[in-house]
């Protein structure tokens, strides 16, 4: 079992500023980027342009088609914006039919300046013979008179795609809670198939992740306070084991801030940021990945990705991973923002060697 003294630090990482706040004289705090893969060496990147993590004025979307054998940036162009409303953070996903859309996290100002959701957001994203189009954005489909607000993650399995999103009291339907709801008709209707919240004990949660995992799935979830928990549940979602992992290692303090899973080799990871103290440096923020044996949901190792150096990084780490294969080897890459020292973040690539961290 890991312990808090056996961090492995990779040794080969190379870094590529992919987009520089300093490139804008306004709208230039870049953040929360999501990508989707669209063959073995493309990829297309949103990223949000604003003056603020949470909040400011009418911040937008812009999006990246990448290059990821070269790792040059094909296109970059606005992707949505919208009038008096606040465009979060975006999730990508490709429909059955090879239909693109990205649903947004949409919000305005209100409740004395606290950020309000809007209801979630759709834009429509299709490949022409000059680039990318992006539909205007539309407010998407209600679910039982449920109206979501920020869609955290996706799965397409045996042509349905299910959605892992979050539905806030205020709005429509008056509930809150994080849910799995499924769309059998490439994103025209959505129905209910679990409310999360519920079957997880009631546990205030919000930022998760899920993925297949044998006959069930792998679902991990972010608490409001200090809790990270990793579920395996069967077909439906129903809970077969858990583990608190903030409770289990004492190098996951709180929680793991936008939290990722994925596997590799019939491996499960977890990635996100995570927050660490050590005596006389105090608390700093860190870009975590931790290898999950996938039948006891124990922490088998983990890895500082960046800032093991410990500097200030004020605001980061909602990273995004990805595999490319060159010339026989596997490199493992993120695209992640990072600001350090209060200044405002950008939006960054890293790559290491797959040998390393597998």
């Amino acid at each position: 079992m890991a312990n808090g003294q056996d961090a492995i630090i990779p040794k080969y990482k190379t870094t590529q500023i992919l987009v520089s706040s300093n490139e804008y004289e306004k709208d230039n705090y870049l953040a929360f980027p999501a990508i989707l893969r669209l063959n073995p060496d493309e990829v297309l990147v949103s990223f949000k342009r604003g003056t603020q993590h949470g909040g400011g004025k009418e911040a937008r979307l812009d999006m990246m088609h990448f290059d990821t054998k070269n790792n040059v940036i094909i296109e970059r162009k606005n992707l949505a914006s919208d009038p008096g409303l606040i465009l979060q953070m975006g999730e990508w996903v490709e429909f059955p039919n090879g239909s693109i859309k990205l649903y947004i996290d949409s919000q305005h100002s209100g409740h004395d300046n606290d950020n309000y959701r809007t209801g979630l957001r759709q834009v429509s994203v299709r490949k022409t013979k000059d680039g990318f189009e992006a539909s205007k954005t539309e407010l998407a489909p209600m679910v039982d008179g449920r109206e979501y607000g920020y869609a955290f993650d996706f799965i397409v399995k045996d042509k349905i795609t299910y959605m892992l999103v979050m539905g806030f009291g205020y709005r429509p339907g008056g509930k809150w809670s994080v849910d799995v709801i499924q769309s059998k008709n490439n994103g025209k209707s959505w129905t209910l198939v679990r409310n999360l919240t519920e079957e997880f004990g009631g546990h205030k949660i919000n930022e998760s992740a899920f993925i297949p995992w044998e006959d069930g799935f792998m679902v991990t979830t972010r608490e409001y306070g200090q809790n990270q928990r990793i579920y395996f549940t069967d077909a439906e979602f129903k809970v077969i084991k858990e583990n608190n992992l903030s409770s289990s290692y004492g190098f996951i303090e709180s929680h793991i801030g936008r939290p990722r899973l994925f596997s590799r080799d019939g491996n499960l990871y977890l990635l996100g940021r995570n927050w660490r103290t050590m005596e006389g440096e105090g608390r700093r923020m860190e870009l975590g990945l931790f290898k999950i044996n996938p039948k006891s949901l124990a922490v088998e190792k983990w890895f500082i990705l960046d800032n093991s150096e410990r500097a200030h990084i004020t605001d980061g780490y909602y990273a995004v991973p990805y595999f490319q294969e060159k010339e026989g080897k596997t490199y493992f890459n993120l695209i992640n923002y990072k600001g350090a020292n209060k200044t405002f973040p950008s939006i960054e690539r890293y790559e290491f060697f797959w040998d390393e961290i597998k």
